[in-house]
C-alpha cells in the first residue's frame, strides 16, 4: 500500500535528500530580508506617502509572515525530529534507522549498498524506509503541513476508480 498523499511524501523525502542546502537556504533568505534596506516611503491607499516605522520593525514582520519561511522552517523541523527520533527508535529497538537516512538520504546510496552495508534484506529496507517516511508524514500532518482533507482527497479519487 502506497503512502499518502503522494505530494506530502514527495515533498518530506526532497527535504531528506536536500536537508543542509535547504537550511542554507533557509539562512539566505532570511539573511537577505535582514540585510535588505526597506524603502523609506510606501504609498497608503489614499493616494497620500506615509513614512515607515521603524526599519527593524518591518524585517521582523517580513520574515515572521513569509509563508516560504514559515513552511520552510516547520519541514526542516520535521526533517530534523525524524532524525531525532530515529535515533531513539534505534537505541530502544535495536533498528538502525538513523543508519538508513544517513545513507539513503544523505550519501544518497541505491537500495543494494544500503541493505549490504546495513546487513539487511530487502524487505527489511523498504519496512524501515516506509516507516521512517511515515514518522515524517504523522509529524508533518501533527505541525499542520498535511491538512486532514489531503488524506481524503485520495480516498475519494481510488473510490471512484474502483467504481
Amino acid at each position: 500500500m502506497r503512502l499518502e498523499p503522494g505530494w506530502a511524501v514527495k515533498t518530506l523525502e526532497h527535504y531528506l535528500y536536500n536537508y543542509y542546502d535547504e537550511i542554507r537556504k533557509l539562512h539566505n533568505i532570511k539573511k537577505n530580508i535582514i540585510e535588505a534596506s526597506p524603502s523609506q516611503f510606501q504609498e497608503a491607499g489614499g493616494g497620500g506617502i506615509n513614512h515607515m516605522s521603524n526599519p527593524t520593525e518591518l524585517k521582523g514582520i517580513k520574515l515572521a509572515s513569509n509563508k516560504d519561511i514559515i513552511e520552510k522552517e516547520k519541514w526542516l523541523k520535521v526533517v530534523k525530529d525524524v532524525i531525532k527520533n530515529a535515533e531513539i527508535h534505534d537505541k530502544l529497538s535495536g533498528t538502525k534507522y538513523f543508519m538508513l537516512i544517513n545513507k539513503k538520504y544523505f550519501d544518497e546510496l541505491c537500495e543494494d549498498q544500503i541493505c549490504e552495508e546495513l546487513h539487511i534484506e530487502r524487505a527489511t529496507y523498504y519496512v524501515w524506509k516506509r516507516e521512517i517516511l511515515m514518522m515524517g508524514i504523522n509529524l508533518a500532518t501533527a505541525i499542520g503541513l498535511i491538512k486532514y482533507d489531503d488524506f481524503l482527497k485520495k480516498s475519494k479519487t481510488d473510490k471512484i476508480k474502483a467504481g
